[in-house]
């Protein structure tokens, strides 16, 4: 359990940098604002899951999911690979990796 909740912080991180990285970059206020209440709720999902929380672990996928389509989405869109398309292939790796140790929290 406790790597799940280590490797979902992480990802929380990932997700909050990328969103001060483009409001830096870019001065878009949505993305600092979506990324830190995504990055929020997989912080609140990761606590949940070091305190083996069912629930906090499926909230971590539905998050996970979530941004794996909306960057599908974004790359489609532009077909660029900054930033849109790193953050695709992170978040469908995290969501496999998810997917994978499923079994270890039921």
């Amino acid at each position: 359990m406790k790597l799940n909740s280590v490797l979902v912080l992480f990802y929380a991180i990932l997700v909050l940098t990328g969103g001060i990285i483009g409001y830096v970059k870019a001065g878009s206020l949505a993305s600092i604002g979506m990324s830190g209440t995504i990055a929020a709720i997989l912080i609140a999902c990761a606590w949940g899951i070091y305190q083996n929380n069912l629930l906090a672990f499926y909230g971590a996928f539905a998050c996970t999911a979530f941004l794996s389509a909306f960057f599908m989405y974004r790359f489609f869109l532009t077909f660029n690979f900054m930033p849109a398309g790193m953050m695709l292939i992170i978040s469908l790796l995290f969501l496999a990796f998810l997917f994978i140790r499923r079994a270890e929290i039921q």
